[in-house]
């Protein structure tokens, strides 16, 4: 039996040879589909500025809205707030964050609005790369738009002082250590330089209700987002964590040796007021039944009304 003879069209399907009565049919719809394919081809082969210029011209009856139904666009508005954000000069955060801050005067702050303050002054350090200036601010900027920190340049000297400070608790007797090196204070001071230095208004950070609420928005809600350990197994961050591990089994006992695996805040539903907590958790290998051990306090804040312009 002799074999159907076969049209190959590139990528198109394999058509069978057709019947004497539907030849010309037939070579009439492959001749159709070579030149779809070809003008396809044209089409990659322009730039995407030309391809959303052919495309919008094509369907330029229905951007008209004479063949649009059941679309509810206010066409003409949106054209409008279009071109005012096109004619911008450029982005500048610091100008941003000062039209901000000028407008929370007067009303009832939202979180969002507090959080905001801190996603504009992370976009003014990454806009000026300011981050070694400010590493603190830099800290909280990024833990507040993470899940977690593990590679940050200060989260393994964190770690390793706050375990300094859990391990000499015996000695000073000094709960509230763990709540300074969260350095709240100097997270002020890095924002009160950099909003002087972008003339940007200090309201926030003179008066101590104003920094309460600030900072009690920060940490509500960094709860449950812990400073870790990097986990990377290579390389000088790997070298770094090593290093830090062996310093803190150093300062341990050598029969109960233990080292900050991670650091969070936990807020404490069931209490009244609501109050937040730190959590340090720390390797403890000497332990039976499992390799972890928790040590937990309440934050307390360590600034004063004198360390403010006003109350």
């Amino acid at each position: 039996m002799a074999r159907p003879h076969c049209i190959k069209v590139r990528s198109a399907p394999v058509l069978p040879a057709p019947s004497e009565r539907g030849r010309g049919k037939k070579r009439a719809a492959v001749g159709r589909l070579l030149r779809r394919r070809r003008k396809s081809d044209q089409i990659l082969r322009k730039t995407p500025a030309k391809v959303v210029g052919a495309f919008y011209q094509s369907h330029e009856e229905y951007y008209r809205g004479e063949t649009r139904k059941n679309v509810d666009i206010a066409h003409r508005q949106f054209e409008a707030q279009a071109g005012m954000d096109i004619s911008m000069q450029g982005f500048d955060p610091a100008v941003r964050l000062r039209e901000h801050l000028a407008g929370l005067p007067g009303r009832h702050c939202s979180r969002a609005d507090l959080i905001d303050v801190m996603r504009l002054s992370r976009l003014i350090i990454e806009n000026k790369n300011l981050s070694g200036n400010y590493p603190h601010l830099a800290l909280y900027c990024d833990w507040l738009l993470h899940t977690e920190i593990d590679r940050h340049g200060l989260v393994l000297r964190l770690l390793e002082q706050m375990h300094d400070a859990v391990v000499n608790y015996d000695k000073t007797r000094d709960i509230e250590a763990v709540s300074r090196l969260l350095n709240l204070a100097m997270l002020r001071a890095e924002m009160l330089i950099l909003f002087s230095s972008h003339k940007i208004g200090t309201d926030l950070m003179d008066s101590l209700n104003n920094w309460r609420k600030l900072v009690g928005t920060i940490i509500l809600d960094l709860c449950d987002r812990p400073l870790r350990l990097p986990k990377t197994t290579k390389g000088k961050t790997k070298k770094a964590a090593e290093a830090a591990i062996f310093r803190m089994k150093a300062k341990c006992p050598p029969d109960r040796p233990m080292w900050a695996r991670a650091f969070y805040l936990k807020l404490e539903r069931e209490q009244s007021p609501l109050s937040v907590s730190w959590i340090l958790e720390c390797a403890a290998p000497f332990l039976t039944g499992g390799d972890t051990l928790n040590i937990a306090s309440t934050i307390v804040m360590t600034e004063t009304a004198k360390d403010f312009k006003r109350p």
